[in-house]
């Protein structure tokens, strides 16, 4: 982030204190652990979106979430996470 000249750092000050007061960080910190995986295969952690998700050719049944690392092919679940 860039901030420039007096006015930019004390917006940027309080932007920084508000978000201490309203416990920004502890919340982003739920949300990580909330939406964000472990590949089984290659160990790199990646956030969930819906373009993600891995479902049977079979049955329709969701499966995971395939890792977005080319050449991967790992697939994560919420078992995956339980786990770690």
């Amino acid at each position: 982030m860039f901030v420039r000249v007096e006015t930019g750092i004390r917006r940027f000050e309080a932007m920084i204190e508000a978000a201490d007061r309203d416990d920004v960080w502890g919340r982003m910190a739920k949300l990580e652990r909330r939406y964000e995986l472990r590949c089984p295969k290659c160990e790199k952690k990646f956030w969930l979106t819906p373009e993600l998700i891995k479902t049977s050719w079979v049955s329709g049944r969701f499966e995971g979430y395939r890792c977005p690392e080319t050449g991967c092919g790992g697939i994560a679940n919420e078992e995956d996470k339980e786990a770690a």
